[in-house]
């Protein structure tokens, strides 16, 4: 068996292999063959304007008689210069003209600023022209003012005894069991009641708390209906009355 040495890597296979084993490189007369012709080099001249070679001996193109010399179409001389290279070159020509405008131009600033300064009058003014006083004003008279009535604050009326102080307390603060404890049973029955008559209780049974209540101003009958009474109680008014009856029970006074 013929065999064959790979050039990239080295390695022994056989001659009828197209690429190596080892690192699949082509075998290099399979790729001398493989591989396509190289294009025929290019003439030393050819036409400018349809690229057909030329000898080096001809003058005009044999296939459409363009001057071998001749600028290839599109880039003859009667096409247009680029803006910037016509700007350069008239730059370089009438390079003397640049100041000359300046100094028009500055000429000219300066004539329209003198002329609108001499358009506006001056405010200084002139020698012996009195100068404007200002007019004193005299001070403006007020009319006198017209005194608001004042209404006077309704008098909060003062407990009467330390009993009704504490009737009163009870609309805003929980009672203690501490402080009601040595209370007798008039005293726990005109606090309970109190809580009722603080929401408008008209009482007409028992007659020593219908005179006690009748004696405060702060006082406002408003319903006999417990009802209507306990729905107007706030949360103190409840906690007052169910701690002062629990005490009554345990102490025996209902």
């Amino acid at each position: 068996m013929e065999t064959i040495i790979c050039e990239k890597c080295g390695y022994v296979f056989d001659a009828r292999d197209r690429f190596c084993e080892a690192c699949g490189a082509i075998r290099k007369t399979a790729a001398a063959r493989e591989m396509p012709a190289p294009p025929p080099p290019a003439p030393a001249r050819a036409c400018k304007n349809c690229n057909t070679p030329l000898g080096d001996e001809d003058n005009f193109c044999i296939a459409c008689g363009t001057p071998a010399g001749a600028p290839s179409q599109g880039q003859g001389e009667d096409s247009p210069r680029p803006f910037w290279e016509i700007s350069g070159s008239m730059l370089r020509k009438f390079w003397y003209l640049i100041p000359i405008a300046v100094i028009v131009i500055a000429l000219v600033l300066i004539l329209i600023f003198s002329r609108k300064g001499s358009n506006n009058p001056s405010t200084t003014p002139e020698a012996g022209t009195p100068e404007p006083t200002a007019a004193i004003s005299e001070p403006a008279t007020l009319p006198p003012a017209t005194p608001v009535p004042v209404t006077p604050a309704p008098a909060t009326p003062e407990p009467v005894n330390e009993l009704e102080q504490l009737v009163l307390e009870g609309e805003n603060r929980l009672y203690t069991r501490e402080e009601l404890i040595g209370k007798s049973a008039y005293e726990l029955s005109i606090l309970r009641n109190g809580m009722f008559a603080l929401s408008g209780k008209i009482f007409s049974r028992n007659k020593e708390v219908k005179a006690f209540f009748e004696a405060c101003d702060w006082y406002t009958p408003y319903s006999e209906d417990d009802g209507k009474v306990r729905a107007k109680f706030n949360t103190f008014q409840k906690a007052n009355v169910d701690l002062i009856l629990a005490l009554e029970r345990e102490l025996g006074y209902r």
